[in-house]
Order: C-alpha cells, then sequence, then structure tokens
C-alpha cells in the first residue's frame, strides 16, 4: 500500500520559479527554460511530460503523491511544433500579437492570429494525450484525482485588444476546471466555481481537515456528488492591479480605483460585456460598489525585492509579463 506523501512539480511558467518561492514544500522541484530547453525553440508540454518519466514516476509510483504540471503550450508567443502548423491556415510566420489595445489589425491578420491560437490547444490536446498514456502505462491512472485548468484566456478584439493581463473581461477570467478519476460519473456542472475551490476540493477529496474559514475557496465536493446541489448567493472576485471585478449571480461589476471608472453588465441578457448598465441598474451598482469597497481593502499585493537578472527580464518581457 502507498505510504509516504511525495510532491514535485515541473514548471515552465518563469513567473512561478523557486526564487519566488514557488518550490517550498516539494520534494522535486523543476524548472523549464523552454526556449533553451525545448526543441527547436518551443515552448513544449512534451519536455514537461519528458521529465516527468524521466525523474518523478519513480519517484512516486509505490507512494500517496502530489504532482504538479505547468504547461505553457497555449500562450504567447504561439509557437507550436512543425507538424501542427498551418492546420487552419497556411503558416505565416508569427502572427499579430500585443497585451492591449490593437488598432491596426486586419480582420484577415485576426483570423490567422485566432488560427494560431487554435493550433496551440489541438497541440495542448496530443501532449494531455501523452501524459494519459504515461500515467495509464505506469498503472497510475487508475488511483489518480487529475485536474486539469488554465489560469487564463486571451482576448481577439472582444473588446478592442489582444493577449491577457490588461482587462477583467471574461474572455480573459473565465476557465475550465475538469475532474477526473475512475470513481466519478462523468457530467457537467453549470454552477460557477473559481479557480480558488481547487485546492479545498484536493482537501476533501484527500479526507485532510483544513480550517474551511482560513481559505477562499469552497470544495466543490457537493457539486460533484449531487446533482442539485449549487453556491446560495455566492460572490467571485477578480483582480488586474487597480481594476477589480465582482460578480454575483448574473450581474458582474468592475471598478478601476485609478481612474474611479465603473462598468456593470448583466451576464444572462449581455454576456459578451458590450452594454454597460451602471446607470440603469443603481441598485445593483451600489450594493457591488459595497462589496469592490471592502474588498480592496483585503486585497494587497507584495512584490519581491530580488532584481531581475537581464535575462530573467527579458523572458518575462517575451510572455507578457512585464513591459
Amino acid at each position: 500500500m502507498p505510504g509516504l506523501l511525495v510532491t514535485a512539480a515541473v514548471m515552465s511558467n518563469p513567473g512561478i520559479r523557486d526564487i519566488y518561492g514557488f518550490a517550498q514544500g516539494l520534494d522535486y522541484y523543476r524548472y523549464i527554460n523552454c526556449y533553451a530547453e525545448s526543441g527547436a525553440g518551443v515552448c513544449d508540454g512534451m519536455t514537461v511530460n519528458r521529465i516527468f518519466r524521466s525523474n518523478i514516476i519513480e519517484k512516486i509510483k509505490d507512494e500517496n503523491f502530489f504532482v504538479y504540471l505547468h504547461y505553457m503550450d497555449v500562450h504567447n508567443p504561439y509557437h507550436k511544433p512543425i507538424a501542427f502548423k498551418g492546420r487552419f491556415m497556411p503558416y505565416k510566420g508569427e502572427p499579430v500579437y500585443k497585451n492591449g489595445i490593437v488598432t491596426n489589425i486586419s480582420s484577415k491578420e485576426l483570423r490567422y492570429s485566432i488560427a494560431c491560437y487554435d493550433e496551440c490547444i489541438i497541440y495542448m490536446d496530443k501532449v494531455l494525450k501523452n501524459l494519459f498514456t504515461t500515467l495509464e502505462s505506469e498503472q497510475l491512472l487508475e488511483r489518480s484525482l487529475v485536474i486539469i485548468t488554465s489560469d487564463h484566456g486571451d482576448e481577439f478584439l472582444e473588446h478592442g485588444g489582444l493577449g491577457h493581463g490588461t482587462t477583467c473581461y471574461n474572455e480573459l477570467i473565465q476557465s475550465f476546471i475538469i475532474f477526473l478519476h475512475p470513481r466519478l460519473p462523468a457530467k457537467t456542472i453549470s454552477s460557477t466555481v473559481s479557480l480558488v475551490d481547487v485546492l479545498p476540493t484536493v482537501l476533501d477529496w484527500c479526507d485532510v481537515d483544513y480550517p474551511s474559514d482560513e481559505l477562499d475557496g469552497e470544495t466543490l465536493m457537493p457539486l460533484i456528488k449531487q446533482a442539485d446541489a449549487e453556491f446560495k448567493n455566492r460572490i467571485f472576485a477578480s483582480e488586474l492591479g487597480d481594476i477589480k471585478a465582482v460578480i454575483n449571480k448574473n450581474m458582474k461589476y468592475i471598478y478601476n480605483l485609478r481612474t474611479k471608472s465603473a462598468e456593470l453588465y448583466d451576464l444572462k441578457k449581455n454576456p459578451e460585456e458590450t452594454e454597460n448598465v451602471v446607470n440603469k441598474r443603481k441598485r445593483d451598482t451600489a450594493r457591488l460598489f459595497k462589496i469592490i469597497k471592502e474588498m480592496a481593502k483585503k486585497m494587497t499585493v507584495s512584490y519581491s525585492e530580488k532584481k531581475l537578472s537581464d535575462a530573467e527580464r527579458k523572458n518575462l518581457q517575451s510572455l507578457g509579463y512585464i513591459r
């Protein structure tokens, strides 16, 4: 029977390196400079899988384990292997890309950017298939809870820009969470949940006691186990610097602390977030603004005092994390 808990991670994102404290509590940690260590300069999930197979499996297969694999394939720059280039449009080099407002992109260039992004998605499907094949061959899949998620999306002119890290509109902050285990029946949960719910859900799944009042998230086990379970009147939050957003039921409120500008959207009637009803729904505006003010007092950001090297700065700039 498995005994010890062995923890491991393979990271390909320069923003979650060990120098920033992300290796704490891990028995094995590996950061990949995906431009230097992957084939032909590609930020390649197959490299993550290779390191998992060669460096981690032997350490975990006879124990209880937690493994975190971070892929960067569906991310600017939209690199992918040669075999996947040109799947949706003839390959013509790197697409137009910018994190923020873009005013000089043609409709054809936009379609090409989306095609390159979609190529990355189907390549990620291949990477995940490779991972599941490995888990199955090592007889790990039958006793593993596998969670697949993403931290953000990219914009393709939905609000006048490209990329990410610039707004709190849904095309950037909406994501997905997939739970896979032999004991879990296939079902879709329609209730809105949050990425912060992953931690309490994992702890609940493993029967680990935890102080629920000290975590931001909620366990999703009731939604997974019960067909009619749902969260009542829950408030979801997202932020990007001075931009704060809250979602309650079908209403979404966005407030910019710097410009003092406000937006309110009825996501049921206007999921595209194009009709600002802040002046029409005064009661909802006041209610959600009060929540924003309370949350802003608690939302703090701590910045590392460590100076970035030229190589680290260049790597982060190439991914759009710093300008």
